[in-house]
């Protein structure tokens, strides 16, 4: 009877593409990182919901000025909890080259459709372009009432801490032009801390205001568009595992991963039906 051996070869796997061509950024991509063993790592969500009366609240006076300007409902969505721990795990699948996430499935993105969708804001409006060497104080005083001084604004860039404090407090008898100033106020502090969220997470820049001018206006402009490209660039930098945070409207990317995998989702509770007795 003749005997047989058998070898057996040892394959070594590696992680990222086989071909850097195309994605060539995997070196100090978090997926690199991960598949070597490193330390997990969870992001900070940077985000900073406008309060009012230290509540998640809008002023009731302010909301048909929101609603006309295209942003009552999406101010709305701000005051939803985050899951830090599902957004890390989407930024390890996202490929900054080529704007998509790599899934088991296949690719896969946010469009401007699901942004229209989610989100109810305008993907198809005016541009958001204008004049970037404009006095910007002086735009302060004629739009919100109150000129910030030195030291409270560099160059176009103002804390939200200033807006939440000269905007504390509206009153029963303000006129129509002061309640219009508080709302423009409440929504750059919304650009400032959800939609356009920066690195520092405590600042905006004065150049949206020239946008809430006219809240008619205001709702012609692609603000979906905008928040969809500013987004793009904070998940593209956050796929550097050094990057700690992630800017941007993280709750679009959140609603976007619910409800193309709906398993992600919270489960919907139904609502409780009293049954009374017919009389």
């Amino acid at each position: 009877m003749a005997s047989s051996s058998s070898s057996s070869s040892h394959v070594n796997i590696k992680s990222g593409p086989i071909d850097a061509d195309v994605l060539w950024m995997q070196p100090k991509h978090v997926s690199e990182h991960v598949w070597n063993g490193e330390e997990d790592r969870k992001l900070h969500i940077r985000r900073a919901v406008p309060t009012y009366q230290g509540e998640e609240q809008i002023p009731e006076q302010i909301f048909p000025f929101l609603q006309q300007s295209g942003f009552g409902w999406i101010i709305k969505m701000g005051y939803l909890k985050i899951n830090a721990s599902l957004i890390s795990a989407l930024i390890e699948r996202w490929r900054p080259e080529t704007h998509t996430f790599h899934m088991r499935c296949g690719e896969c993105t946010i469009t401007l459709q699901d942004v229209s969708v989610l989100l109810g804001i305008s993907v198809d409006g005016l541009p958001l372009i204008g004049p970037t060497n404009l006095d910007w104080a002086d735009l302060c005083e004629e739009l919100l009432g109150v000129r910030p001084q030195e030291g409270e604004i560099k160059g176009s860039v103002v804390k939200l801490s200033w807006l939440a404090h000269h905007f504390d407090q509206i009153n029963n008898d303000d006129d129509e032009e002061q309640v219009r100033r508080f709302a423009r106020a409440w929504i750059l502090r919304f650009i400032g801390g959800v939609l356009f969220v920066d690195k520092s997470s405590n600042k905006v820049s004065l150049r949206y205001l020239q946008f809430l001018r006219d809240f008619e206006e205001c709702g012609r402009y692609a603000w979906g568009a905008a928040v969809l490209g500013f987004l793009y660039r904070e998940m593209c930098s956050a796929t550097d595992y050094k990057t700690k945070s992630i800017g941007g409207m993280c709750i679009l990317l959140q609603m976007w991963a619910w409800e193309r995998c709906t398993t992600l989702a919270p489960k919907r509770t139904p609502p409780v039906i009293e049954n009374k007795p017919l009389r």
